[in-house]
């Protein structure tokens, strides 16, 4: 992972956090009553986008993080502009999110219904290219064919999951639609952990 794409993770991460922060005060002073579920479910929301962002982030970073592994030149690139594009899209919607809180974007349906069908059509393309990187080089590599189930297993999870967002996005109600993101999200970050998995045993 390159300098520049560390320092604009934790940039991002750093600022969907205070923003998430911001919202949930916001909120809790403007509610007069105790908080009710819409409340905890909308501030769930504004801190999953950073969580999300951070967990992806630390996945890839400890998937080549033994020494004796060089990723292939592919693989690296896919890894920088697919957590760069992560960034800009958490930030992004974590933006939208807090100014529909907050009033100052009017609550539509439609867009958010956009903006989800968005995050499915976003893993479902990574995990289409997920499936097609080359497998490290160095002394310590996994055999080709640990590398290739494992990223296989990585690109169906984000297909998988991406569909399962998008079809949400035209089906679900609206205020059960982070629970959506959330379940799909963590069988992505499975199938990621256990390609890691398969590698460390690989190279045991």
């Amino acid at each position: 992972m390159s300098r520049t794409l560390k320092l604009v993770l934790t940039a991002a991460v750093v600022e969907m956090l205070l923003l998430a922060i911001a919202v949930a005060v916001w909120r809790r002073q403007s509610v007069a009553d105790a908080p009710n579920g819409r409340w905890f479910v909308g501030t769930f929301g504004a801190f999953f986008m950073p969580l999300w962002l951070a967990t992806g982030a630390w996945l890839e970073a400890r998937k080549m993080a033994r020494p004796g592994l060089t990723a292939a030149p592919d693989t690296r690139r896919y890894n920088e502009i697919t957590l760069m594009a992560a960034a800009a899209l958490a930030v992004g919607v974590q933006a939208w999110m807090a100014g529909s809180i907050v009033g100052f974007i009017p609550k539509d349906s439609l867009q958010i219904r956009a903006i989800e069908a968005l995050t499915g059509v976003f893993f479902m393309v990574v995990g289409n290219f997920a499936a097609k990187t080359s497998p490290p080089t160095g002394p310590r590599a996994p055999d080709v064919a640990v590398w290739t189930r494992g990223m296989l297993r990585i690109g169906w999870a984000g297909v998988a999951a991406g569909l399962v967002i998008l079809v949400a996005a035209i089906t679900v109600d609206i205020d059960q639609m982070v629970w959506v993101i959330f379940g799909a999200t963590g069988l992505y970050a499975a199938a990621a952990l256990l390609q890691q998995r398969a590698m460390r045993r690989e190279l045991a």
